[in-house]
């Protein structure tokens, strides 16, 4: 069985959390767009708010693009994230 969007959603959230400086990075629960490609290749956009050193509010949108290689789809070990673009 092939993970969902909200499979991919968590995964790309796990990969944005430890690669951005904000720890206090708020994801939305349900809003966000997602592709999945017939080659088990996910592409998810939405967005997260987060707070700047200053305490300023700063949202965050993204384009995420990973690959699912089998196994558990909630393991972040089975997935490659491909792309990351913020804006």
């Amino acid at each position: 069985m092939m993970p969902t969007g909200k499979d991919a959603y968590e995964i790309t959230k796990d990969y944005i959390q430890s690669s951005v400086k904000a720890f206090d990075a708020e994801f939305p629960d349900k809003d966000y767009e997602f592709t999945q490609n017939a080659d088990s290749v996910y592409i998810i956009k939405s967005h997260f708010d987060s707070r700047s050193i200053n305490g300023t509010e700063v949202k965050t949108e993204f384009t995420a693009t990973l690959k699912y290689n089998g196994g558990s789809s909630s393991d972040k070990h089975n997935w490659i994230l491909v792309k990351l673009e913020e804006f």
